[in-house]
């Protein structure tokens, strides 16, 4: 590779594009990882299912109908893909699956190549991208990795679509919520954007979607989810219940601590409101004061239901009658 030195001057100044805003860039990589079975493979199937009929996000915004390339190794085609996208409304000739035994070595890298020139995919998904990793690699070591990172990326820079590999997290918790992902830190260190999927710790019944890497936007909000049946003979489809103010590290932290946290700020928040509204300011710096955090407020303030009403130029905190029980 060709060695060079550039005015900045003589860079061409670029905007970032969005296949949705904030989470997930075109022309770049963005990580889903999660737990097993926590419902990754079926949000990524939910997001291709939007993308190829032009549906609408849950921040509210339309796409235009565009086309998805699915590689997988976890789910059949027959069995699991085309049911589930089918079920949610998504656009059959619009999504293409690839299908037999493939790594992202040389050869691999070309298919995809010559895919993302014919297809002029929007959307990619590698569900799991370790699986397309030659077992000859370790996934372990940054010199082996970045490679394969770098060349999917120009991939899918030159194609000007998103992509979207998805990971399993570790089962030795780590330090930081940033390096629970399986695999080299060099995963989240190349990405610009990264999304995490995990069971909502107060509502089983619930998933988050908490997006936690973002060098090129201030930070989504974390988003709720559930998947819901809709009854005999018919598939589950992803409903979308709004945001809330669980972090990573709420979900780093684990049940225990988590639950203390947000039983005190429930309490809290109980007792200052007992009275009457209060400006939303001064809860926060009462918070404050008491060492909850902003988040943890959020959550306490969508479990009690309090209600937010602008009045003039403040923001009004009330609780609902049945919160005072």
């Amino acid at each position: 590779m060709k060695s060079e030195f550039t005015l900045l001057s003589k860079v061409e100044r670029k905007e970032v594009e969005w296949l949705w805003e904030p989470l997930i860039p075109r022309g770049m990589m963005t990580i889903l990882e999660g737990d097993p079975d926590v419902g990754k493979s079926y949000l990524a199937m939910h997001i291709a299912s939007i993308v190829s009929q032009g549906g609408t996000l849950p921040n509210g915004a339309k796409l235009k109908s565009g086309k998805v390339l699915y590689f997988s190794q976890e789910d059949d085609p027959a069995y699991t893909i085309r049911p589930r996208v089918e079920d949610m409304g998504g656009d059959l000739d619009r999504v293409k699956v690839h299908t037999g035994d493939s790594i992202f070595d040389e050869a691999g890298m070309s298919v995809l190549k010559r895919e993302v020139r014919r297809w002029k995919p929007d959307l990619i998904i590698v569900d799991p991208l370790v699986a397309y990793i030659d077992a000859s690699t370790d996934f372990y070591k940054s010199n082996e990795v970045r490679p394969i990172l770098r060349a999917l990326t120009q991939i899918a820079e030159k194609g000007n679509c998103a992509l979207l590999p998805i990971r399993h997290l570790v089962k030795t918790k780590t330090t930081k919520a940033l390096y629970q992902g399986g695999g080299s830190m060099d995963f989240i260190a190349f990405v610009r954007s990264a999304l995490r999927v995990a069971q909502h710790p107060d509502d089983l019944d619930r998933r988050v979607l908490v997006h936690f890497k973002h060098n090129l936007s201030q930070r989504g909000e974390s988003l709720m989810y559930e998947i819901v049946k809709q009854g005999p003979g018919k598939r589950p489809r992803v409903e979308w219940k709004g945001t809330t103010g669980i972090s990573i590290e709420d979900l780093h932290d684990g049940p225990g601590k988590q639950s203390s946290e947000l039983d005190r700020a429930v309490s809290f928040l109980r007792q200052y409101l007992a009275k009457g509204p209060v400006a939303a300011k001064d809860v926060e710096l009462q918070a404050e004061a008491k060492s909850l955090s902003k988040r943890t407020l959020d959550r306490a303030k969508e479990a009690l239901s309090v209600k937010s009403e602008k009045e003039g130029k403040k923001w009004i905190w009330s609780l609902d009658d049945n919160s005072h029980e």
